[in-house]
This record gives C-alpha cells, sequence and structure tokens, in this order.
C-alpha cells in the first residue's frame, strides 16, 4: 500500500509486538472493505476491477466460469446477493442511480457509499416525482419485480 491513502482502521502496523495487533483486527465488515478500496485507490463510485491488476486476477478466479475481461461482463452478477461485482464495477452494476432495478445497494451490500454522492446519483434523485404508487402499477413495475428478486 506504499503510497497509497489508506484509511486508518483499514491497514495494520506490525514491529514485532506479536500478534495481538492482528488478532485485534481480524475481520473488516463488507462495508468497510467496500468503502476502503474505494478510498485505497482514490476513488468514488469508480471502477477497481478497470484499475487494479491484482484485483483484476482474483474477480477472474472467483468467476472461473466466466470470461471476464470489463465490468460489463459482470453485469449478470450485479444483481446476486454475492457483492463481488457490485464491489469491483459499482458503477457498472447501478450503484449511483437510485431510479434502477439494483436493489442491493447499501455499502453492507458491496456498493460504496461514495456512490450516494456522484451527479449521476444527485440528478436522478432530483427528477424523481415523489409520487407513491399503487400495489397494481407495482406489480407491473419491472424495477420493482427485480428488486423483489433480489431480496427474496
Amino acid at each position: 500500500f506504499r503510497g497509497r491513502n489508506v484509511p486508518a482502521d483499514m491497514g495494520l502496523q506490525f514491529f514485532g509486538q506479536g500478534v495481538d495487533p492482528v488478532m485485534q483486527r481480524s475481520y473488516y465488515s463488507r462495508a468497510m472493505a467496500t468503502n476502503g478500496l474505494q478510498d485505497m485507490y482514490g476513488l468514488t463510485c469508480g471502477e477497481p476491477f478497470d484499475s487494479v491488476l491484482g484485483l483484476r486476477r482474483f474477480v477472474m478466479l472467483a468467476y472461473a466460469d466466466l470470461e471476464v475481461d470489463s465490468c460489463s461482463d459482470l453485469l449478470p452478477h450485479c444483481t446476486t446477493l454475492e457483492p463481488l461485482a457490485r464491489v469491483v464495477c459499482p458503477s457498472v452494476c447501478g450503484c449511483d442511480d437510485p431510479a434502477g432495478s439494483l436493489a442491493l445497494s447499501d455499502p453492507s451490500d458491496g456498493c460504496p457509499a461514495s456512490c450516494g454522492g456522484t451527479p449521476r446519483y444527485t440528478a436522478a434523485l432530483a427528477s424523481m416525482a415523489c409520487v407513491e404508487k399503487q400495489p397494481a402499477e407495482l406489480r407491473l413495475d419491472d424495477d420493482w419485480r427485480a428488486w423483489a428478486v433480489q431480496i427474496a
């Protein structure tokens, strides 16, 4: 991580004090890891998959049954419960689109918190009407149906 902006709670210091420092930080929440990756590489809802070579190799191993050359290859995995596609390709997965079909858009679901402050996200919110749809309308709405599948 030399030369990178690593959040204070994301790194470990180990200078011969035994294993206590490692034991104290043996778990990172999904939100900490998601946001920490963005912070580490100076991204704001950016695609670490496109810029971090080691991460690209990891993703290709994780999706061994899939030819992964770009974030668009991960689109089918954006709405699954497994968060890896959203962590490495948040914008392509729709983390920065509150009007889209992605229901799993919280940092605990793999979407970086910074996605909620992007121009795309804020413009979409500003243009949305604050109108509650009737149940019959919701049953026909493609986004609502996609959300139901994701959270079921």
